[in-house]
């Protein structure tokens, strides 16, 4: 199957770039999901197995990086390009790893029941309505355990069911539909939760005979492990009892993705002796080439006009600063651009009236109603929903406001103080990081002046 133009830098929409630009412009680390730079062997490995999504095998890839490397950024990159080229057929199911379902099975059959009920309904009427048909090629000539599916096969291609009866047997094999009753309707035995993997396979050998292709990308792994390693074992042996079945599915390709910090092997050594081969690492971006190549790519997407020399002189400064993550290279860049750009944020912001709009009216509200007198909760009651509800991982349980009102980024090793008024004990909550936490590089944030009148306005 041909990929034309595949790892080439995509079309980006203008909405979401005056989104990368915006974010930008207020400090945030802007996400390039159209392009990836460097990664060589990544693209290569990658472009391998999307060779043989249309063979007689499923197959697999597992992204290993860092925090901060471009994990994500590359099932997004796959995500846009195939959303583009939706005439290859090939439908990418992204999702983030659910640390409540362990059975990796079951969960991308849930993917399937989200994402793809339409052609699924679509591709049992159409097959079942083809000459000399045999549903038994769909489910392994019903040998082995593919036996206990035999009768719910036969039944779900049975000839006269409409739109609706076929969709309901459809969720009875993905446990959307589980009770007796609902079985019984059909004429058919209950299936349990041993019965999904069987019924996994035949699902995506009906896609594959109407030559769609599914691609499930499910990323941040790594959250399971957090909540428990024995948890992570036994997703693991899940993952390798799928494994196991992909020689009975016609083609599609599962990508995951979890950070180096999880040792496989040590956790799941016959799910690593299957998969071995199958993992690709991400590595930093250190070539000054590449560098040079992202620094001009981000002057362009951010309308930032470069003088000569420019770039060779932000990529000799971040050569020199080590960067421990390509995220904190972007930001960097992003950084040193800043100095060559004339619009300011408030500028920009003039730009969209509605947002002004907006802050005006959010201004006024809160000055009416007193909460520029109390900032310390007025700023820290979203930060804290941000860092904690929003799963901001380099945080975890590093957020210290009653005390310090600060946090620690515990990737960079750096601690962001906030003051709200004289705080003449700064110095002494400096050393105590220093002593006590280990942290020695810091970042402290003062209003203009010390007063609640100026402090509402900056």
């Amino acid at each position: 199957m041909e990929y034309n133009g595949l790892w080439d830098r995509l079309t980006v929409d203008g909405e979401k770039m005056d989104t990368i630009r915006k974010d930008w412009i207020e400090g945030k680390v802007p996400d390039l999901p159209f392009v990836i730079i460097d990664q060589e062997k990544l693209k290569e490995h990658i472009s391998e197995k999307l060779s043989n999504i249309a063979g007689q095998r499923m197959v697999t890839t597992i992204i290993k990086a860092q925090y901060g490397d471009g994990k994500t950024n590359v099932l997004k990159y796959l995500s846009l390009y195939f959303a583009n080229h939706k005439d290859l057929r090939i439908l990418l199911l992204y999702s983030r790893a659910d640390v409540e379902q362990t059975d990796f099975c079951i969960y991308l059959l849930q993917q399937l029941q989200d994402n793809c009920m339409k052609e699924l309904v679509e591709g049992v009427k159409s097959l079942r309505n083809t000459d000399r048909f045999n549903p038994a090629i769909l489910a392994n000539n019903f040998n082995d355990d593919f036996s206990h599916i035999r009768d719910y096969t036969i039944k779900l291609f049975e000839q006269g069911l409409d739109d609706e009866t076929i969709t309901n047997i459809i969720y009875l094999g993905t446990g959307r539909l589980y009770s007796k009753g609902a079985f019984s309707k059909h004429g058919l035995s209950q299936l349990t939760n041993f019965n999904r993997r069987e019924i996994f396979v035949l699902f995506l050998n009906i896609l594959a005979q109407c030559d769609y292709r599914i691609i499930f990308a499910v990323d941040e792994l790594e959250k399971i492990y957090d909540k428990s390693t024995r948890r992570m074992a036994y997703f693991f042996n899940s993952y390798r009892e799928l494994v196991d079945l992909f020689n009975k599915i016609q083609g599609h390709y599962l990508i995951t993705t979890i950070t180096n910090a999880v040792d496989i092997a040590s956790l799941s050594q016959p799910f690593w002796g299957r998969i071995e081969n199958d993992v690709v690492y991400i590595k930093k971006i250190t070539e000054e080439s590449d560098l040079a190549e992202l620094v001009q790519l981000m002057a362009e997407l951010l309308n930032v006009e470069i003088r000569e020399g420019k770039v060779s002189d932000i990529v000799s400064t971040i050569s020199r600063k080590r960067l421990d993550s390509n995220r904190f290279v972007i930001r960097a860049i992003g950084e040193a651009l800043k100095g060559n750009h004339s619009i300011s944020f408030e500028e920009e912001l003039a730009k969209d009236e509605q947002i002004k709009t907006l802050y005006n009216n959010a201004y006024t509200n809160a000055k009416d109603d007193g909460g520029l007198k109390n900032l310390t909760r007025a700023f820290f009651d979203p930060l804290e929903y941000y860092l904690e509800t929003l799963e901001y991982k380099n945080i975890d349980e590093n957020l210290f406001r009653r005390d310090y009102q600060a946090f620690i980024d515990i990737v960079s090793k750096k601690a962001f103080f906030f003051l709200f008024n004289d705080d003449s004990k700064i110095k002494g909550r400096i050393q105590e990081f220093i002593n006590e936490k280990g942290i020695n590089r810091f970042v402290v944030f003062v209003p203009k002046e010390l007063t609640d009148t100026s402090m509402g306005t900056q």
